[in-house]
């Protein structure tokens, strides 16, 4: 019997990531790789007859050329997921009245957008407190997926200027779990939690970025870590990991920037993500039975 998983992509455009820094994309960037993204995303993962939970942004909504897409990405059996309206990394830092409009503005454009509101979320960057999961509960929400359970979550942190989620949680479960009420630790009264897969005794984190950073043979080595264990994986991906940015001018300004954390996929050759993406879910899908978190939470 094939164990539980869930391919997950957090649907990160460049705007939604990089606002605020002054990056002068100009009347240059047009949202495309939004569209790019999420065509290649269905490619990929139609090959492979998977259906994967994307978390996205409110605000990429709101851009008119952008709501045909996700429509499409919607009624080929792909969930969508809050990720926040405006993808505020620092979102436990956020008054609760802040944080209710990042969730609830979200849940509005998407009931506009496809007619149903969301049952999952995600906070950009992990970046979650128990005020949030207070909101989710509050608002019918059947799982988060937010708590990533890593060792190396204080080196993660100073990467990302603390607004990274808390260290406290590196320490909960690795395995899907109900939360408090009032906490995400273990307990009744709260929602499905699906914490960010790790691997080993030092809960190496597992997920697309060090596919790409590592190469595919430290991948096989962590992946058969987290199946010889029987553990489920949820494996996290981004936008940026299904876009050829060599076709977009201003990419050499992201890669060149100076004390920001840039994705290494932005600079890499869509061939090579592609090909590494392909070989990893060609051995996952071997064990593993992928649905969305949706389905998972009913199960």
């Amino acid at each position: 019997m094939k164990l539980a998983g869930t391919i997950s992509v957090d649907v990160d455009t460049l705007h939604s990531i990089f606002k605020g820094r002054n990056l002068a994309l100009g009347q240059e960037y047009d949202w495309s790789e939004f569209e790019e993204g999420l065509v290649n995303i269905c490619k990929l993962f139609d090959e492979f007859d998977i259906r994967s939970t994307l978390f996205c942004t409110g605000y990429d909504f709101t851009i008119t050329k952008n709501q045909k897409i996700i429509k499409d990405v919607y009624l080929r059996g792909h969930e969508i997921a809050n990720h926040g309206m405006n993808h505020v990394q620092g979102l436990r830092f956020l008054s609760r009245k802040e944080k209710e409009n990042e969730i609830v503005e979200f849940e509005q454009i998407c009931q506009e957008i496809i007619g149903e509101r969301p049952v999952g979320f995600r906070a950009p960057g992990w970046n979650i407190d128990e005020q949030v999961l207070e909101l989710l509960i509050e608002r019918g929400y059947k799982y988060d997926s937010s708590i990533f359970p890593t060792y190396l979550m204080p080196v993660m942190k100073i990467m990302h200027y603390f607004k990274m989620a808390t260290c406290s949680y590196m320490f909960c479960p690795v395995r899907p779990y109900k939360t408090q009420s009032i906490s995400f630790w273990p307990g009744s009264g709260g929602i499905w939690e699906f914490p960010i897969t790790v691997a080993g005794y030092l809960r190496f984190p597992f997920f697309a970025t060090v596919l790409f950073k590592l190469g595919f043979d430290s991948f096989k080595k962590f992946y058969y870590k987290i199946k010889d264990n029987k553990n489920p994986v949820q494996f996290m991906l981004h936008l940026f990991d299904f876009v050829d940015f060599s076709k977009r001018c201003y990419s050499q300004q992201i890669i060149n920037l100076k004390g920001v954390y840039v994705p290494q996929s932005i600079s890499m050759p869509y061939k090579k993500k592609l090909d590494l993406l392909k070989r990893a879910i060609d051995v996952m899908i071997g064990d593993y039975n992928f649905k969305t978190y949706r389905e998972r939470c009913i199960e």
